[in-house]
């Protein structure tokens, strides 16, 4: 018989295998893909490094790292490599509407591409919203955000936030 800590840890690992399988059939590429303690998952265009956080069991939830996957994979399939060595010369507000615009557009070509995604995406999303992943839990008037950030939330969130423009 496994001891509970074994069988948890082959359990992670079949997890880690399936999630490493997938990210590479939907990029249609053989791409790394790393599970790491970082607080979100993130794509290196350049040398195509998928990175996937490191959830702790009680935060462990297959849609959420679903959604994570289909987004950096559509990093992986339609962000250029091309032009990011320029960011850094752009202040952080140009940041961050890049970042915002690049996000959505991606996002609405991966469920597009994998309509299957859609609701992984809206369950995943709304699962975040729950944790206050966004850090919108103590905002008083969400109408009062930065422009960029409330948009960050509705391309995200969708019919799940009401915020006006």
């Amino acid at each position: 018989m496994m001891m509970r800590k074994e069988r948890n840890m082959t359990v992670k690992n079949s997890v880690r295998e399936v999630k490493t399988a997938l990210a590479k059939l939907l990029a249609t590429e053989n791409l790394t893909v790393e599970f790491a303690q970082v607080q979100t998952a993130s794509f290196d265009v350049k040398n195509r490094v998928l990175r996937l956080p490191i959830f702790k069991s009680e935060e462990q939830d297959p849609t959420v790292l679903d959604l994570f996957v289909g987004h950096e994979v559509a990093h992986a399939l339609w962000t250029p490599a091309e032009g990011l060595e320029n960011l850094p010369n752009k202040t952080e507000n140009f940041h961050s509407f890049v970042n915002v615009t690049e996000d959505a557009r991606i996002e609405r070509f991966i469920q597009n591409k994998y309509p299957g995604l859609k609701r992984v995406f809206y369950n995943a999303y709304g699962q975040l919203k729950e944790r206050d992943f966004f850090g919108i839990e103590k905002v008083e008037n969400l109408d009062s955000m930065l422009f960029i950030d409330r948009l960050n939330l509705k391309a995200k969130l969708g019919t799940q936030i009401k915020i006006r423009f």
